[in-house]
């Protein structure tokens, strides 16, 4: 999963979480970190660094090779 995709989903969580609360104050605890979430994967999509830039390649022209368990 791209690190755009995952903070998207922690946002969507975080979104999910607050409609669940149990306060206002936890409400609006979770819609906070819900737009963290969202501000960070705004600025990683508005600056593609080269992680991004050579998933873009993989997803292209493909490796031929089973994709890595780990990160490297």
């Amino acid at each position: 999963m791209s690190k755009y995709a995952e903070y998207s989903c922690a946002a969507e969580e975080c979104s999910k979480m607050s409609e669940t609360a149990l306060s206002e104050n936890e409400r609006r605890a979770w819609l906070k970190l819900a737009e963290s979430w969202l501000r960070l994967a705004r600025t990683l999509a508005a600056e593609p660094d080269q992680e991004r830039q050579f998933d873009t390649a993989v997803k292209q022209k493909g490796t031929g090779q089973n994709p890595s368990a780990r990160r490297h």
